[in-house]
């Protein structure tokens, strides 16, 4: 459900996309989590390293019955209080 949503950000072809994304599964106030992280195309490379995937959001998952019923995002300057980089 959440790829669906975002699908312009992940086709290089489209005026969306931020570059290249990892997500890296974890927990956050008990509950599961996805930490995203997007390598910026080598054309905006004066913000980042090669090979550097910089943090991006943090979505927390609420669960119910089996499903997504509620995803809260967290900003980059929120990650270290969920003990996340913010480069990876």
């Amino acid at each position: 459900a959440v790829l669906a949503l975002t699908t312009d950000v992940f086709d290089p072809a489209s005026s969306w996309y931020h570059g290249q994304w990892r997500g890296v599964p974890t927990w956050a106030n008990r509950q599961p989590a996805v930490a995203h992280y997007v390598q910026i195309p080598s054309a905006d490379a004066t913000r980042t390293l090669p090979g550097e995937y910089r943090a991006q959001a943090l979505d927390v998952l609420r669960v119910e019955d089996g499903k997504v019923a509620e995803i809260t995002v967290f900003e980059p300057p929120l990650f270290a209080a969920f003990g996340l980089p913010l480069v990876l």
